[in-house]
């Protein structure tokens, strides 16, 4: 299944203005081919390399060196997309620290961070931290570049995220406030409800083989986009759930149909999330 998590895009940009030695130039190797096997979904394969050229970078180069920020940055996304969630937290929270001290506590790429800490603290279920890190990149992407980019969409959906996992519509209210404080004239805010009840045709999924424990029953949310007609045409992973679930919740929604939305009497496209309420199957006897 395609992952949704990793949104500080892996890429090798620090430039070189002297040469290099020969292990910070198999740092950089490292690093070019990891994002290689990233691009072909070989994360385990690239996340040793990361590491790799992590260690290689802070033994030799001063703690503030881009070269360090851009290694953290790589091996805080694959810890992230390996389920490894406290790694990439403790990662994430070097990186900010290096960065607030460099660029400012209200630099773009601290907000990159902070979503990307949010996600890390959201999925370890310490919801206070998540809730801080989203508000805060969502209030620097909104200040540098308002509400219609992909990264305020994400860190919002991460948020919305939240709100579901933890039922507290509050966060809902909070996310709202801070969409409203940027929103310029002819700004439309995304939809991110509860798309169920426009539902005219939703497949129920099938339950997947061989769960157990308790990543075996849950509430699984993916977020859509329906044409004018009502048709499936995009389902993302966006919170993260159990693999199995989410994975069969994704197969069945494809297939689901919705009722056309009308603006002023003509159709439109929308945006919003579905839910299944998967409980443990009890095992079947021969």
């Amino acid at each position: 299944m395609k992952t949704f998590i990793v949104l500080l895009l892996l890429v090798s940009f620090i430039p070189q203005s002297t040469p290099e030695s020969p292990e910070l130039k198999e740092a950089t190797d490292l690093t070019n081919a990891a994002v290689k096997l990233f691009q072909e979904q070989k994360f385990e394969d690239a996340l040793k390399k990361v590491k790799r050229a992590l260690e290689i970078r802070e033994k030799l180069l001063p703690r503030t060196d881009p070269r360090v920020a851009e290694s953290l940055g790589h091996a805080g996304n694959l810890y992230l997309v390996t389920r490894d969630y406290d790694n990439a937290r403790k990662i994430f929270e070097r990186l900010l620290a290096i960065q607030e001290e460099q660029l400012g506590p209200e630099h773009i790429q601290v907000a990159d961070t902070l979503y990307a800490m949010g996600q890390s603290y959201r999925l370890r279920r310490n919801y206070d931290l998540a809730r801080t890190a989203y508000k805060r990149s969502l209030m620097i992407y909104g200040k540098e570049s308002g509400i219609k980019t992909p990264a305020f969409e994400r860190a919002s959906l991460g948020m919305k995220c939240l709100e579901f996992e933890t039922k507290n519509s509050d966060i809902n209210k909070e996310l709202e406030a801070i969409q409203k404080q940027f929103t310029t004239p002819g700004d439309s805010l995304q939809s991110l409800a509860i798309l169920n009840g426009k539902a005219l045709s939703l497949p129920r999924p099938e339950y997947p083989m061989g769960v157990t424990g308790p990543r075996a029953a849950g509430t699984i949310f993916v977020f859509v986009e329906l044409d004018e007609q009502g048709n499936v045409s995009s389902v993302r992973d966006v919170c993260q759930g159990p693999p199995d679930l989410t994975a069969a919740t994704m197969k069945a929604v494809r297939k689901a149909r919705f009722s056309p939305t009308l603006v002023s009497g003509q159709p439109v496209k929308v945006t919003g999330f579905v839910q299944y309420n998967f409980v443990v199957q009890p095992i079947r006897l021969p």
